[in-house]
């Protein structure tokens, strides 16, 4: 692939939906999380060729995940809650594709993927 200038682009999106069980005191929550799904992998390399022109290389892949987490929630009023939780993504398979043409092919081992998020929630 002589005379290529790339430049690659990657997305997510994954979507996990599951249970959050623990208990809540006055002031504050503690909590576990199992939430299974699927994570969508989409990446793009285009490509400027200097001897002809090249299309965009593409490749989308959906792989089987897990998330198993725990969670704090703080209340600091009666309408107010704030939110920290940890998880790890467990993704199936280790030898995801990342992009893969027929010229080109280069992959990217997944496993375990930390998440942390905060969040403020609002009650009516």
């Amino acid at each position: 692939m002589e005379g290529l200038l790339g430049l690659i682009t990657d997305r997510r999106l994954q979507g996990l939906f599951g249970i959050k069980a623990g208990t809540r005191w006055r002031e504050i929550g503690l909590f576990g999380k199992v939430r299974p799904g699927l994570v969508n992998f989409q990446n793009k390399l285009y490509v400027v060729c200097v001897t002809a022109p090249c299309p965009p290389l593409t490749s989308s892949q959906t792989e089987l995940a897990l998330n198993l987490g725990a969670a704090i929630e703080f209340y600091p009023s009666r309408r107010l809650a704030l939110r920290f939780d940890v998880g790890d993504l467990w993704i199936g398979g280790t030898g995801n594709d990342f992009l893969r043409t027929d010229d080109v092919r280069i992959t990217r081992d997944l496993g375990h993927n930390l998440q942390v998020n905060a969040g403020v929630g609002i009650r009516f």
